[in-house]
């Protein structure tokens, strides 16, 4: 097969971090900083997963568009990790559970990777990249008003965010189809990735947004509360992800605490 020509631009981006206020970047709309803010949080372990599910087959893609396509992907792709990681790197000032936020998805991708087949993990990237550009295409369609109550630091790397995942959204559906064929095999594996990633992706959302909306600075706080040195009470720097998994909320989460432990005692 031959993809589509898409002009996937290489765009080396340096947003200016040290002017933005990590509280209420958003003004206007709480609930959807709450959520920009947890998928933040998200975004630099998933584009690695991301980056590694394509570049795992990178060696059998034959068509020049797609080489090329895969090449501009994966540059996207680690820039927007870099910058995500900068931008929390601020935001973790105002968020005090921002390290569970993070376990979520290092603990989702890490059983990804552990139980699943790369061609699954591939589908499991085509089903988050379809997510990612419904997400991106609603920001852009409603971007004056965006734009109007969010902070010019956060503004710019949402929008830019927004751009690249509507120029580069059908690049693993591409590499997928190419690689592993227009039969039923591909169409099933991307079924159940999709059904797989809906539930877990859904489910990673709400906790976020849950614990970002929990960990808002009090006013007992004071105005320079800084929680970027903040870990829950069962969490050191460098454990292992199992012992900071979230142990309050619910017992889906306790259940992966229990997998964790025990494929990490292996």
């Amino acid at each position: 097969m031959t993809a589509k020509t898409t002009q996937i631009i290489r765009r080396r981006v340096d947003i200016d971090f040290d002017i933005a206020t990590p509280d209420n970047w958003y003004v206007t709309r709480e609930d959807a900083e709450a959520f920009h803010n947890a998928i933040s949080f998200f975004f630099p372990t998933g584009e690695r997963f991301f980056i590694e599910s394509v570049r795992h087959y990178q060696d059998r893609i034959s068509d020049p568009v797609i080489v090329e396509q895969v090449k501009s992907f994966i540059y996207q792709g680690a820039m927007h990790a870099k910058e995500h990681a900068r931008c929390n790197h601020v935001l973790k000032r105002a968020h005090r559970y921002w390290h569970r936020i993070e376990r979520v998805s290092q603990t989702m991708l890490m059983l990804a990777r552990r139980f699943s087949p790369k061609g699954f993990q591939l589908g499991v990237t085509c089903a988050i990249e379809h997510f990612t550009a419904i997400l991106s295409d609603s920001l852009l369609r409603n971007q004056a008003q965006f734009l109007a109550g969010a902070h010019p630091a956060f503004a710019q790397l949402w929008t830019w965010h927004a751009v690249e995942e509507t120029e580069h959204k059908a690049v693993c559906f591409d590499v997928h189809q190419h690689v592993l064929g227009n039969g039923w095999y591909s169409y099933l594996n991307r079924v159940a990735a999709m059904f797989v990633t809906t539930g877990f992706f859904l489910v990673a959302i709400v906790v976020g947004v849950r614990l970002i909306k929990k960990g808002r600075k009090t006013k007992t706080d004071g105005p320079n509360a800084d929680h970027s040195n903040n870990l829950p009470n069962d969490a050191q720097p460098g454990e292992s992800c199992s012992k900071a998994l979230i142990t309050n909320s619910g017992p889906l989460f306790r259940l992966l605490q229990v997998v964790v432990s025990s494929l990490e005692s292996r």
